[in-house]
């Protein structure tokens, strides 16, 4: 015979269980804000930190969370050698806000062998070494993101964590100042971007490294490494397989430029102009097309290709 007793206590604990488990579920919200020089970190209505640090506001956000998004609604200074680093599956919206980098600042952001996690509108001004260094990092997205600085590598997707990097999805990126290059991969499997513009940088506009199954619309650059070797879109180290629609390099050191092994590249169209060298260079590079554009008025000439096999320029050289 059952014990109606313990059977209603069971059906209560089920019960409580499953509630628990709908709460857990659900997906959270954060607003990180400043009042004077005091930072607060809220998590669905509850503090979870109060003091003087721009980085623990977010940290600790990050770290009373499962999923959601973390609203960073001041801007702030970075305070720690190396920056926030999100849980898996959380979304940090800053909302047009700066995140200032300092000369001691390694990240503004940091992302070691993280998953599922989304950076939205944020501005990284100063001087970090880098903003958001992702390191054997798997489907990341950055949506309207850009940074204004003095030096610096601010977007950099790499394998030295162990293991390279997947699916990397970049929305509109913009990248000001004397940076080492706009945006710089390396040993990523699936790289996909609507538009890289870069102004100004010591290096490329944007850098493919050891990349392969890549995609993106637009490529922009201005006054990237004027009088020197690297180029507006440059693939290197073995780039593989991708596509790309548009370059429009202007003033840069060179305006397209595929080296070291690299293959199976498509450059649909382009605008290359005022270059301080060649226009386009296919070295030692393989099956890489440039399908159509203009090339005009670059002191190192139009195109060229050198070493390698099955490759082809298209353009109107002027």
């Amino acid at each position: 015979m059952k014990n109606p007793t313990l059977s209603n206590s069971l059906r209560l604990w089920s019960s409580a269980v499953l509630c628990l488990s709908l709460v857990s579920s659900e997906a959270a919200t954060a607003y990180v804000t400043r009042s004077g020089s005091t930072w607060t970190g809220r998590v669905d209505g509850r503090t979870v930190y109060t003091g003087t640090s721009y980085n623990a506001a977010i940290q600790a956000c990050s770290d009373n969370m499962t999923s959601g998004t973390i609203y960073i609604r001041n801007s702030g200074t970075c305070d720690a050698t190396y920056g926030v680093s999100p849980r898996d599956g959380l979304t940090l919206d800053y909302g047009g806000t700066q995140s200032q980098g300092q000369s001691g600042t390694i990240s503004v952001i940091q992302l070691d062998r993280k998953n599922n996690i989304t950076i939205r509108n944020q501005r990284i001004t100063g001087s970090p070494r880098y903003g958001i260094w992702s390191r054997s990092s798997n489907n990341l997205t950055l949506s309207g993101c850009s940074c204004d600085v003095s030096g610096g590598l601010i977007y950099r997707f790499d394998d030295s964590k162990g293991g390279g990097s997947r699916n990397i999805n970049i929305n509109s990126l913009t990248a000001n100042g004397p940076t080492a290059h706009g945006c710089e991969t390396y040993t990523v499997d699936g790289f996909y971007w609507s538009t890289v513009t870069a102004n100004n940088s010591a290096g490329c506009g944007l850098l493919l490294n050891n990349t392969v199954n890549w995609s993106g619309s637009s490529v922009y650059a201005y006054n990237c490494n004027y009088g020197g070797g690297y180029a507006g879109f440059r693939v290197a180290n073995s780039n593989q397989r991708g596509t790309v629609n548009y370059v429009d390099a202007n003033r840069c050191g060179r305006g397209i430029f595929s080296l070291t092994q690299s293959r199976d590249a498509t450059v649909n169209n382009c605008y290359i102009r005022n270059c301080s060298g060649i226009g386009i260079w296919l070295q030692d590079s393989y099956n890489t097309h440039v399908r159509a554009g203009t090339v005009q008025g670059n002191a190192g000439g139009c195109y060229s290709i050198t070493g390698g096999s099955g490759n082809s320029v298209t353009v109107n050289c002027q």
